[in-house]
């Protein structure tokens, strides 16, 4: 009867959708599918190794990287492989990064498309001109046949965080040729 009764435990355990919480330290070692959410339990504070290297990334001062949970969160995504339609550490697109970046990071839930992101009333749009500022979201046409196809997060300094098909999740400039051609433009979160 214990036996049996642990076996139901175990099956309704495991037949729960649950999402499984990681470290990034386990990342590695376990094998998700690229397709299943995983709750990440991020680290709480920047290194001043960290801090250094994200200063020197963005060409600013140490003291202007005062997001800590932004930036932690780029350094623990950070090289990520890019997988269209991934949304976890073992390969992610672009707008699924985003979508776990606003979640943890401002406690916003995005749409999953970039085009759905860009349409969205709760943004609002930065006119051309306008300076652009850490946390708002910069929009790409890659592809011909839509609008918008791809998004990022504008930190500092004309560079920006996403998930690119060539660089994975990395940090980019917004003055390099391909990003200009490509960019549609950019919202921020209405306050």
């Amino acid at each position: 009867m214990l036996r049996f009764l642990s076996i139901i435990i175990i099956i309704s355990l495991l037949s729960c959708k649950s999402k499984p919480i990681i470290t990034d330290n386990d990342v590695n070692r376990l094998n998700f599918n690229s397709n299943e959410r995983v709750v990440y339990d991020y680290k709480k504070t920047l290194s001043n190794e960290e801090i250094t290297y994200f200063s020197k990334k963005l060409n600013v001062d140490k003291k202007a990287i005062t997001n800590e949970k932004l930036y932690i969160f780029i350094k623990s995504w950070e090289e990520t492989t890019y997988l269209l339609g991934g949304v976890n550490k073992n390969g992610v697109d672009c707008s699924a990064l985003m979508q776990e970046l606003y979640k943890y990071v401002y406690d916003t839930k995005l749409a999953r498309t970039s085009t759905e992101m860009y349409g969205d009333k709760r943004f609002k749009m930065i006119k051309e001109g306008q300076p652009l500022e850490e946390g708002d979201l910069v929009f790409f046409k890659i592809k011909d046949d839509q609008v918008v196809s791809h998004v990022g997060i504008y930190l500092k300094n004309d560079k920006f965080f996403g998930a690119s098909s060539t660089e994975g999740c990395s940090i980019g400039s917004l003055k390099k040729h391909y990003w200009q051609k490509s960019y549609v433009g950019a919202v921020r979160l209405k306050k």
